[in-house]
């Protein structure tokens, strides 16, 4: 299933690239045939790909599979990055930033030359995800987003609860749910996905530090996991645009099948995308590798690929 490829295929913006760069060659991808999902692996190590003008790779016939033999695929990514969340604003309206939004255009290209194809997409309410889904809505074979609670962000007065008014606590996020369910009656896509989880499920993470530390949404990560039905993963890879505290405990749900303690120097990085594979049916699950948009010092973007792992030099300083 690997395929040869030296580059992938011209961004959108073609005035922020460098056609002319030398580009390490990525060892190989593997294509998910049978389901129109493409899943990035490299064999031999970690390799790296960076996003420039190109042709895609060629495309290969597609072997029909029957949905009970098609191992299960995941995609887990944390949003692009934002902005600052400081005292004063709302945590659930801060956008991305205009960096975000080009590292996440480079990377849609990136994975549109690449064929990859996510079958559905899952994701947080919380405006930076539904930015950042958005923009890779093109690459969804259902071609919208619906939007989960189970997603959101991690539910402390430091990020997810973080508000104008400076409420804390269970106050914060009472007043937070009715914005979430607006959200979700206004841009939660078709009325026939319901999501898994209810916002009354939602649960304020009061202990921030220790082996306590954000003990809710680690447990609501593993929920999550098995709440997950064939139904998800029918259509091919699915893709869960979620923030860092999420995508860890759904990486560690996946991987273990049990509660981990949260690690905040162990998230990906922001607009990072985590793939995982599920080695047959009810089998253990692995992961593929992580691909992690990178601005160089002349302004350009590039994509580095790591195989096996899931990044975990998350940025913290700006959680």
């Amino acid at each position: 299933l690997a395929l040869a490829f030296r580059r992938c295929c011209a961004p959108r913006r073609p005035a922020r690239c460098r056609p002319h760069a030398t580009a390490a060659t990525t060892k190989a991808m593997a294509r998910d045939v049978g389901d129109g999902a493409g899943l990035l692996t490299a064999e031999g190590g970690e390799s790296e790909a960076k996003h420039e003008r190109s042709r895609s790779p060629r495309s290969r016939p597609a072997v029909p599979q029957s949905v009970a033999q098609r191992p299960r695929r995941v995609c887990i990514m944390r949003h692009g990055l934002k902005e600052e969340n400081v005292l004063g604003k709302d945590n659930f309206s801060l956008p991305l930033t205009v960096k975000g939004k080009q590292a996440l255009a480079e990377l849609a290209a990136f994975c549109d030359g690449l064929e990859v194809r996510f079958g559905r997409a899952l994701c947080s309410p919380y405006l930076r995800c539904r930015e950042t889904a958005e923009a890779l809505v093109h690459l969804v074979s259902s071609g919208c987003i619906e939007l989960e609670p189970g997603l959101c962000e991690v539910m402390s007065n430091r990020t997810g609860l973080r508000n104008a008014r400076g409420l804390l606590g269970d106050e914060a996020l009472a007043r937070l749910r009715p914005r979430l369910e607006e959200v979700m009656r206004a841009e939660g896509g078709p009325q026939s996905a319901k999501p898994l989880f209810n916002c009354s499920e939602l649960e304020h993470d009061s202990v921030e530090q220790g082996p306590e530390a954000c003990r809710q949404v680690v447990e609501r990560g593993l929920a999550l996991v098995h709440r997950f039905s064939d139904e998800h993963f029918a259509g091919g890879t699915l893709l869960l645009v979620t923030h860092g505290g999420p995508c860890k405990a759904l990486i560690s749900g996946f991987l273990d099948g049990e509660v981990q303690p949260y690690n905040k120097y162990k998230l990906p990085e922001m607009g990072s995308m985590t793939f995982l594979e599920q080695r047959g049916p009810g089998g253990p699950w692995r992961v593929v590798g992580n691909v992690t948009p990178g601005e160089t010092p002349d302004g350009s973007w590039e994509l580095r690929w790591h195989r096996g792992r899931a990044s975990d030099s998350g940025d913290v300083a700006k959680l």
